[in-house]
């Protein structure tokens, strides 16, 4: 699938950003419960999403099992690549989700701290 397909490398590189480039950034992440309980997804806007989880906007699984402590996210500018690390992610063991949270972040603390000196 071509995102521009009118345009040249020379033009993406020096034209302003748009909407679609804000909507283009894409975010796959882990939230956990304090039991350990996990769940992935993914959003172009992870502060706001990471919100809406603490304020267990939903009836869903993450607010049925206060799931809203933010343990691991990648930053994606593919939305493609976004969706496959998700499903990718989602179809791990349970064990290996742990081993993916615990190699990069062995306390399990609250990374929402961290949002604003790494959102673009």
């Amino acid at each position: 699938m071509l995102l521009y397909p009118s345009s040249t490398q020379s033009q993406l590189l020096t034209r302003k950003a748009t909407r679609f480039d804000v909507m283009r950034t894409c975010w796959v992440y882990i939230l956990a419960s304090r039991n350990r309980k996990t769940y992935a997804g993914i959003t172009s806007d992870l502060n706001r999403r990471v919100l809406e989880h603490k304020a267990t906007a939903g009836s869903g699984h993450a607010a049925k099992y206060k799931i809203n402590r933010l343990v691991h996210y990648e930053h994606f500018s593919d939305p493609n690549a976004a969706i496959r690390q998700e499903k990718e992610i989602k179809g791990r063991s349970r064990e290996k989700k742990l081993r993916l949270i615990e190699s990069e972040n062995p306390g399990w603390i609250d990374l929402v701290v961290h949002l604003n000196d790494e959102l673009p």
